[in-house]
């Protein structure tokens, strides 16, 4: 795939068509941060396409073409939002991907989503008051103050890496040997501890 001297290269396009450009068998690993059909921000581009079935449909017609290009073996890293990582993860194994495991890549930022309910019950019994605001408020009424602190959404601080291999025959050693993927490289990714063994 990449020419003499070449180490990498770049190619921008809508990815179902630069994977079709691509020739099978000819990448060593899938990482990849789907969209997850929640219409984030209202962007088109993550629409749910209709549902759950339609979405998992239109997601494993992408990730067959992505398992056509990989070698025998190899592995992907794919993104997925917590409540629905489900689609992506049955997207995946409908495109003929093995699911290995998930990662899971815990954050600090961000804030609950949804709604703030002291805020929406002021908002209801018209005593909003101009300070409010969706991430920080202080109730007003004593409805309000019950439900000081409550949300209808967990904030976002975890998302899962689902870890993929496309199928191969035979060992894992002769994979090796052969196509250089099929195997992870767990020592690259020990973490040293100060006094200890790394982990």
């Amino acid at each position: 795939m990449l020419n003499d001297g070449e180490r990498w290269r770049l190619l921008q396009g809508d990815c179902l068509g630069v994977l079709k450009g691509l020739p099978a068998e000819s990448a060593h690993a899938l990482v990849c941060d789907p969209p997850a059909g929640i219409e984030f921000m209202s962007q088109a581009w993550d629409h749910h396409k209709g549902g759950r079935a339609q979405w998992v449909q239109w997601f494993a017609s992408v990730m067959r073409e992505a398992l056509r290009v990989l070698k025998p073996g190899a592995h992907g890293l794919v993104w997925a939002m917590p409540r629905t990582q489900h689609w992506t993860m049955t997207g995946l194994e409908d495109a003929g991907f093995e699911v290995c495991d998930v990662i899971a890549h815990m954050t600090g930022q961000g804030w609950p989503k949804g709604s703030n309910m002291s805020v929406g019950i002021d908002r209801m019994l018209g005593a909003e008051s101009p300070s409010q605001t969706v991430a920080s408020a202080s109730p007003t009424t004593r409805e309000a103050k019950q439900w000081d602190g409550w949300h209808s959404q967990l904030k976002p601080a975890f998302e899962p890496w689902i870890l993929v291999q496309k199928p191969f025959k035979g060992s894992i050693a002769k994979n090796l040997l052969k196509h250089g993927v099929g195997a992870l490289n767990i020592d690259a990714c020990r973490i040293p501890c100060e006094g200890g063994s790394p982990s």
